[in-house]
């Protein structure tokens, strides 16, 4: 918890309860995540790193539907997106409309 969460009254913190909530980094299609390795320098000293998967919040149509849906996802799938259509390219990865809600 970081200390936006409590409160300074008379010299004394208070603690407001209130949780921090963390996105996941997690692609809604297709499921991509984080990777983990090391960065290595030219002394071969290790430091753990993370490389996070480009995603973006999109604002999908559906013509078939005539309805806009948000999704988050990577460049990678919107790009396919724009190529097969968002339904077909549910239906190739086993999902539904309803699994993104």
């Amino acid at each position: 918890m970081g200390l936006q969460n409590f409160l300074l009254w008379n010299n004394k913190w208070f603690d407001l309860g209130i949780e921090e909530v963390v996105m996941s980094q997690k692609c809604m299609i297709t499921g991509k995540k984080p990777l983990v390795g090391n960065h290595v320098s030219h002394a071969n000293n290790k430091v753990k790193r993370r490389q996070n998967p480009n995603l973006q919040w999109k604002k999908i149509y559906i013509p078939e539907m005539d309805r806009y849906v948000r999704v988050r996802l990577t460049t990678r799938a919107l790009r396919t997106i724009n190529k097969k259509g968002f339904l077909s390219f549910l239906k190739d990865n086993g999902l539904k409309l309803k699994d993104l809600t």
